[in-house]
């Protein structure tokens, strides 16, 4: 197993002191793997392992077989019950002779110069982006199976315009490279168009490009969608209808939802949205979590609704246990002290 790392990556902090200290977790990859860590941002494999699978975020978590093939892909934070279950999927592919055949073992693969300066060969290097007509003119002309067409759509996905023959692929390169690689170039389009403003754009056109093509099942594909209309819904600041969605989704399938998700979505809507509707829903989202007492920044995200939906002493009392949590686990607790003032301060 190569973790692929940055200094600067608070999930890769989160997953280092708190899933992979699990000792369930340990035993489990001391018995089945040989763990590496490589940070991405250094002049040595770490760099040169970022390249080869046009690594963009972190967390990354490759699973390699001894012939150094790619066999399975986790991809961002993950919790230690779950991330069991990943390793009990990663032992089948193994058992299996799974391995992904679009990736090669070329080292002399002679990647696009746009692509290879866009990562760092230290810290303190200033990267280098392609321009949008750079990377879609090199991709007009490559075959989109190809393995350095796919890198290249797979690091500048934000800018990459996918056309008919990317999606006709989609079955063919999800045989060849891990699916969550695929679908991010997927989240990335329908980001992109949900952005758009548009008026030809309709969120029922962009819900139904994902019934056609998504390749994943039907839960995923389910799930596709509720982003994508969150996403629309954000965009053009429809708090009250994103809200009740989400919230639609959360009641039918609770066990789908990890408590990083909702908080995430209901600071969204506090930060984004004066929405009663919406900042009520959101409370109710995250109150059994903060009742949990586990991450002080859950009880920050409380105690800031609390606030926004006019409840201040409650407020006050969630804001001081956020801090104290904080504290406890030497955390940076400034925006939540600034938030107790803000609480001090209504009227």
């Amino acid at each position: 197993m190569v973790d692929m790392y940055t200094t600067w990556c608070y999930w890769c902090k989160v997953l280092e002191e708190k899933t992979f200290q699990n000792e369930t977790i340990i035993e489990a990859l001391n018995k089945n793997f040989v763990v590496v860590r490589l940070d991405a941002e250094e002049e040595n494999s770490g760099r040169e392992t970022a390249i080869r699978f046009a690594i963009n975020g972190y967390p990354k978590l490759l699973f390699l077989n001894s012939q150094n093939q790619l066999v399975y892909l986790i991809d961002g934070y993950m919790e230690a019950p779950s991330f069991l279950q990943e390793l009990d999927s990663v032992k089948s592919k193994i058992n299996q002779g799974f391995f992904y055949l679009g990736f090669s073992n070329n080292k002399k693969l002679e990647y696009p110069e746009f692509y290879s300066q866009t990562f760092k060969k230290n810290k303190k290097e200033m990267i280098k982006f392609p321009k949008a007509e750079q990377v879609n003119q090199y991709l007009i002309n490559s075959n989109t199976c190809e393995e350095l067409a796919f890198l290249v759509m797979s690091k500048f996905s934000y800018i990459y315009a996918p056309g008919n023959e990317f999606f006709s692929q989609i079955k063919k390169l999800n045989s060849l490279f891990p699916e969550s690689m695929v679908e991010n170039i997927f989240y990335a389009w329908i980001s992109r168009k949900t952005s758009e403003d548009s008026l030809n754009i309709s969120l029922d056109s962009i819900l139904n490009q994902i019934e056609i093509y998504s390749a994943r099942d039907e839960m995923r594909k389910r799930f596709m969608q509720l982003d994508a209309s969150l996403y629309f819904y954000e965009h053009r600041k429809m708090w009250q209808v994103y809200a009740i969605k989400y919230d639609s989704f959360l009641t039918k399938y609770p066990d789908q939802f990890s408590d990083d998700a909702i908080n995430e979505i209901s600071w969204g809507i506090y930060q984004g949205s004066t929405n009663s509707v919406a900042l009520s829903l959101a409370l109710k989202w995250m109150k059994p979590i903060a009742y949990k007492e586990t991450d002080y920044q859950y009880m920050d995200t409380y105690a800031s609704l609390l606030m926004a939906n006019g409840k201040n002493s409650e407020a006050e009392f969630w804001a001081l246990k956020a801090i104290e949590l904080g504290k406890s686990k030497s955390a940076n607790v400034k925006g939540s002290e600034d938030l107790l003032q803000k609480i001090r301060s209504q009227p």
